[in-house]
């Protein structure tokens, strides 16, 4: 072999065992934090289940949603107000993503929300000017249409989250659309 070519394979070979070392440290310590940070997260959503519907809410066992872009379980519920269904439902578009819980009605309505993961670029716009005034509102079906905010994409992501949980829930219930 060439004497100019072994100082290549040595840096060569250096930069593979540190780059292998590198990705084994980062390995194991997804390995050891995962289970923990699946366990907070459902500890998290457990809680938040409860500020949906309320304290006295019960909820049956989740069922994952196959198939859905946006949907990843529902909890059928009772609460004081009669029965209902949460949904949890996850979103991204350019500006970040967000995960919420959805509290509707038997009657397909809009009850209440409850966002696990605010991580749009204007999260606290959309806090702000889209999510707490439906969260204030009387008649939340139509507070949650009014998508002009100052973040709009976040809003109309929103909306769609709302959305397809609505259209799950009838689609379950056999009402027809819009109704």
């Amino acid at each position: 072999m060439k004497e100019h070519v072994k100082p290549v394979i040595k840096t060569a070979l250096v930069l593979t065992i540190i780059a292998a070392s590198g990705a084994l440290l980062i390995a194991g310590a997804n390995m050891l934090t995962s289970p923990i940070i699946a366990r907070n997260e459902a500890k998290k959503e457990a809680d938040a289940l409860q500020k949906v519907f309320g304290d006295d809410a019960i909820f049956a066992e989740p069922k994952n949603i196959e198939n859905s872009a946006n949907l990843v379980r529902f909890y059928d519920a009772s609460y004081s107000g009669g029965e209902g269904r949460v949904y949890k439902a996850s979103g991204r578009n350019g500006y970040g993503e967000i995960d919420m819980l959805i509290g509707l009605k038997n009657d397909c309505s809009l009850y209440n929300f409850f966002v696990l993961n605010n991580g749009q670029s204007y999260g606290t716009t959309l806090q702000e000017n889209y999510l707490t005034p439906i969260r204030l509102a009387d008649d939340k079906d139509t507070a949650y249409n009014n998508v002009s905010c100052g973040a709009t994409f976040g809003a109309k992501l929103v909306k769609q989250l709302i959305d397809a949980s609505k259209e799950h829930y009838r689609v379950d219930l056999g009402v027809q659309h819009g109704k």
